[in-house]
């Protein structure tokens, strides 16, 4: 117990230095960057912004620091030594590989092949070309380490998208690739991730004195890349560090909140299985192999599987036969109390209406209260009162699916 307690009271100290970090900071900026790119796009298609960079930035950081916190436990219970895992060659290849496609920047890709080509040379180690500085330093990575690493950031991710990733979509128009231009909701968060990270210090002569907190043997899970001698055992130190993780993802065919709930689950069961392969790969040296193919395989898959049931056709905000379709509302304003995503307005004060001209018609025709048939998604009809505010009745806080919007995004996957 006290074992543990000091190893708590050491982890939560170091966990609390995080934000002494330069680079926590620079992370902070980084995203408070993508929310006002975000808030820039919504105040240009809609003339106003939908959920207030404040409001993103509070989510982001409440959020982000429950992750991390998560992740650092789970990466010290493995025994995950960060000196050990290839940064230093993860991120040079991440860049290059983002030059091929944008969510190439992922670590499940470049880790995967580091991972891959550590494999492959640590089956042949008396190759004399090997002793390159690059190859040589690659050569001395754990495996298992760095894929643990992988698996556990992304189950971190999945457990962030689950809790916070549907809370601020934001409303787009997009062009599938069948040619419909149908609404829908892109889905972006991004989270600072305080770290709590171990390092390899020494390897210093058996029993280690002075300030430090011996560990159980069976710690660490993973094992080591390291060849300690007889009569000696390593030290470790735990560093305050500063990652961020990012979702992005559209909402078409389902709402923000089911399309969440789908990618945070196959995320999450892509990062066991990873985490899962790469504990047995610990054990068994062969299995680095087909372990390292699952990180960029099993991601890809994730993202395919993913935009393969998003763009099937089904369209759940494409404009309707009848009356006007309801994408979304603005918070706080009279359509928020009424209306739902994917409403569809049939009659406003008893006269149908088929298109967004109709609608306006009849909004300026009947106001300030207003009787409407509204078609919930499962097909009941229910009806509405909308009270509208006398002095400008365009401040209702509906976004309608038109036929032609002024700008959209084009969609390939």
């Amino acid at each position: 117990m006290e074992m543990f307690s000091a190893i708590m009271k050491l982890f939560l100290k170091t966990f609390a230095f995080v934000p002494l970090n330069a680079l926590f900071w620079v992370v902070l900026i980084i995203i408070l960057t993508q929310f006002r790119r975000i808030a820039g796009m919504e105040k240009k298609l809609f003339g106003r912004v939908k959920t207030e960079i404040p409001q993103r930035l509070a989510t982001s950081l409440i959020f982000g620091i429950a992750g991390g916190f998560t992740a650092s436990l789970l990466l010290f219970l493995l025994g995950v030594s960060l000196t050990d895992v290839g940064i230093i060659y993860i991120l040079p290849l991440a860049l290059l590989l983002m030059l091929i496609k944008m969510r190439y920047l992922c670590f499940a890709y470049a880790g995967g092949i580091i991972a891959l080509l550590a494999s492959i040379i640590q089956l042949f180690p008396a190759v004399p070309f090997w002793e390159t500085p690059v190859i040589s330093g690659i050569y001395r990575l754990h495996v298992p380490g760095l894929l643990s690493l992988i698996a556990v950031l992304h189950f971190t991710e999945s457990l962030l998208m689950r809790l916070s990733g549907h809370l601020h979509p934001s409303p787009v128009f997009v062009k599938t690739p069948q040619g419909k231009i149908v609404g829908g909701f892109s889905l972006q968060s991004f989270w600072p991730l305080p770290l709590v990270g171990l390092a390899v210090a020494a390897a210093l002569q058996f029993p280690v004195t002075g300030d430090t907190i011996p560990m159980p043997d069976w710690w660490p899970l993973l094992g080591t890349a390291w060849n300690i001698p007889d009569g000696e055992e390593l030290v470790y130190l735990m560093l305050p560090l500063v990652a961020w993780l990012g979702y992005g993802d559209i909402a078409l065919s389902s709402s923000p909140r089911e399309k969440v709930r789908l990618s945070s689950r196959n995320l999450a069961l892509y990062s066991l299985a990873l985490l899962f392969l790469a504990f047995l790969a610990a054990y068994y040296p062969l299995l680095c192999f087909p372990a390292a193919l699952l990180s960029p395989l099993g991601h890809e898959l994730v993202i395919l599987l993913g935009n393969k049931l998003e763009f099937q056709g089904n369209y759940l905000y494409a404009p309707p036969v009848k009356g006007v379709k309801v994408l979304d509302t603005f918070p706080s304003s009279p359509a928020a109390s009424v209306f739902e995503p994917g409403d569809v307005i049939v009659t406003v004060a008893g006269e149908e209406v088929n298109s967004i001209p109709d609608f306006w018609k009849a909004i300026y025709q009947y106001y300030p209260y207003l009787y409407l048939e509204v078609q919930k998604t499962g097909g009941r009809l229910e009806k509405k009162k909308l009270s509208l505010p006398s002095q400008d009745i365009r401040d209702i806080g509906v976004i309608l699916v038109p036929e032609n919007p002024p700008a959209y995004t084009v969609l390939k996957y």
